[in-house]
């Protein structure tokens, strides 16, 4: 997801957050005490999350500059920002402005998103979606699988 997007809406209010730092946290990976494999798999976990309970991971990581611009641009300005643990930043951040999320945010089905953001991040058409019983396993434009049938989500 988009950092930006995912900020973007709502007004008033305070926002905190704890996000990956990653060049805090790749210049661990170069600390002499951390050459071995144990240390370098926990840095690995420090960055994507463990993973082990529904939204425990990290779908970004930040410097200190693309943190700071992605929170002033979605109408945020920061009141306190520090680095934890020597790995990831805690920033608490006040909405003073509202920023109106992108268009394609707002569309109702996964469908009509998915086929939106084909179209303006990839500039090609969806064609189809590959379903299970669970949802939605992935999705396939012109082209991409010749010789596969796949359900349609459209």
């Amino acid at each position: 997801m988009e950092p930006r997007a995912a900020i973007a809406g709502g007004g008033g209010g305070r926002l905190v957050l704890r996000v990956p730092s990653l060049i805090h946290l790749l210049q661990l990976f170069t600390r002499k005490e951390w050459q071995d494999v144990s240390h370098h798999k926990t840095l690995i976990q420090c960055l994507y999350g463990t993973q082990g309970q529904g939204g425990d991971f990290h779908f970004n990581g930040f410097t200190e500059l693309t943190l700071r611009d992605d929170l002033r641009a979605a109408g945020f300005e920061i009141v306190r920002l520090k680095l934890v643990d020597e790995w990831m930043f805690e920033a608490v951040a006040r909405k003073v402005a509202h920023v109106a999320p992108e268009p394609m945010l707002r569309l109702e089905t996964d469908a009509a998103f998915l086929d939106a953001a084909y179209r303006a991040l990839l500039g090609r058409e969806l064609t189809g979606c590959l379903l299970s019983g669970e949802g939605l396993v992935g999705v396939y434009s012109q082209n991409m699988l010749p010789g596969h049938s796949f359900a349609g989500c459209f």
